[in-house]
């Protein structure tokens, strides 16, 4: 197939682009009924709390450009997501001032010792000093944030 450019004479052509698997951190429990942030930071903040997470999970996507995993062992070995991580996110009150931890007793790891899946545990109070939450923007945006925890701005 070929197009012409409007008054420049020049051709221009279209080749045909290789197949590529895509890579994907997945949320393998973004089910609210799943992670558990409706119990722990309430059915209104539950969404921006989501929100947060799956912005991170998009953000990470878009720089990693391979996981490099020698062969794909996810449950259906036949769709060739040989590229695909999965990450389970919970809130829960995890006390002691702690804010979060990752739990490599659940990590899997692969025949070439890659971590394919893995575990994040978000306290359900920042620690004691609340999540704070803003708009989903730029990093470089000002904005007015709410303290998840307790159901108005601060």
């Amino acid at each position: 197939m070929q197009f012409r450019a409007r008054g420049t004479g020049t051709r221009l052509s279209i080749e045909q682009l290789e197949n590529k698997d895509l890579l994907a951190i997945v949320w393998a429990n973004e089910s609210a009924a799943l992670n558990t942030f409706d119990l722990e930071y309430g059915v209104n903040n539950a969404t921006t709390a989501q929100a947060v997470v799956n912005r991170a999970i998009s953000d990470w996507n878009a720089v990693i450009n391979s996981f490099n995993y020698a062969e794909d062992l996810d449950a259906n070995p036949s769709n060739d997501l040989n590229d695909t991580y999965y990450l389970s996110v919970f809130a829960e009150d995890l006390g002691g001032g702690t804010r979060g931890q990752v739990q490599f007793a659940d990590t899997q790891y692969n025949v070439d010792n890659s971590p394919i899946s893995g575990t994040i545990r978000l306290d359900d109070n920042g620690g004691g000093a609340g999540w704070f939450f803003g708009p989903m923007g730029t990093p470089s945006q000002s904005c007015p944030c709410w303290n998840a925890t307790s159901d108005h701005p601060t």
